[in-house]
């Protein structure tokens, strides 16, 4: 006997289950991301294959999905009307010849190999981004970028946070700059393109008037460590979390720069969250079925009066 013409409700059952899964995330989405699951810059680092191209940006994280976007841009400090972490991106490109020796990196000019990087700035490699603001470099007024883009297919809650280690290098043998620096981390909401700022800091060199570097071979960095972290952060389909720092102040002579080191940062996916179409199919469902049993209950009842 074929049951599902003899028991509508297992047919209705069934027509619910259909119309549910079509609302769901794909497999190659939602279904690889359990709670649980870490992205980490530094492990999910993927280098670039062509220099002078963005072929790579974004990246990939560990289930092969496009997540971290290395960029640029400009604008104002923290607290003005433009605050830069909250502006346009431009994608970086690809370049093998940073410095001699030197691992490769993402940065906003490939000038070809052998070539100075000279007004290719800011570069990010797999630890850090570097924020410029030596003169001669041209490359004070861009600012790095790493975003990572929601890959789950729809809305996320994720725990960020763990620490930054910003770090101010230079070249002075004494009177180092104060290299005051923003942090910020935001959230950028795709359904209405605002930027939520959900951490900063405004930090200054801890060796402010000494020496950077001074070229005796002996490297005297100021490294400064924030820990910070945001729970319970829900992102829709299409929303990002940026990571950025910007330096305060006119560019410099001689050689001054500030890192942001994000390795010791990680996003860490709590739980998915159903779109709300699928309970508005449930609840649709739950009630056509109500209507049903009531009409053969009725139909039963009246039935059995007859007789």
């Amino acid at each position: 006997m074929n049951k599902l013409r003899t028991c509508p409700q297992l047919v209705m059952i069934v027509a619910i289950a259909a119309l549910i899964g079509s609302t769901m995330p794909t497999a190659s989405q939602a279904s690889d991301y359990a709670p649980g699951f870490r992205w980490d810059r530094s492990e999910d680092w993927v280098p670039g294959t062509v220099p002078g191209s963005t072929a790579g940006n974004p990246a990939a994280d560990k289930n092969g999905n496009p997540v971290w976007f290395y960029g640029y841009t400009s604008g104002g400090e923290l607290g003005s009307a433009n605050p830069w972490y909250a502006q346009e991106l431009s994608p970086q490109v690809w370049s093998d010849g940073w410095l001699t020796g030197y691992p490769g990196l993402w940065a906003r000019i490939y000038k070809g190999p052998g070539a100075d990087n000279m007004g290719t700035a800011p570069p990010i490699d797999r630890w850090t981004m570097s924020h410029e603001m030596t003169a001669s470099t041209h490359s004070a007024a861009y600012m790095p970028v790493v975003e990572w883009r929601n890959p789950i297919g729809g809305s996320a809650i994720v725990d960020v946070g763990g620490s930054f280690n910003i770090i101010w290098e230079g070249i002075y043998t004494d009177n180092a700059p104060d290299g005051l620096v923003d942090i910020a981390v935001a959230r950028m909401d795709s359904s209405t393109g605002s930027a939520d700022l959900l951490y900063s800091a405004t930090l200054t060199n801890p060796r402010a008037g000494d020496a950077l570097w001074p070229g005796d071979g002996n490297a005297s960095f100021s490294t400064v460590t924030q820990p910070w972290g945001v729970s319970g952060l829900r992102l829709d389909e299409g929303d990002a979390l940026r990571f950025t720092l910007r330096v305060r102040g006119d560019e410099t002579e001689p050689n001054f720069w500030v890192l942001l080191n994000d390795q010791s940062t990680d996003i860490r996916l709590v739980s998915t969250v159903p779109e709300p179409e699928q309970f508005v199919l449930l609840a649709l469902g739950l009630g056509v079925l109500a209507v049903r049993l009531r009409q053969r209950n009725l139909t039963n009842r009246a039935r059995r009066q007859h007789y």
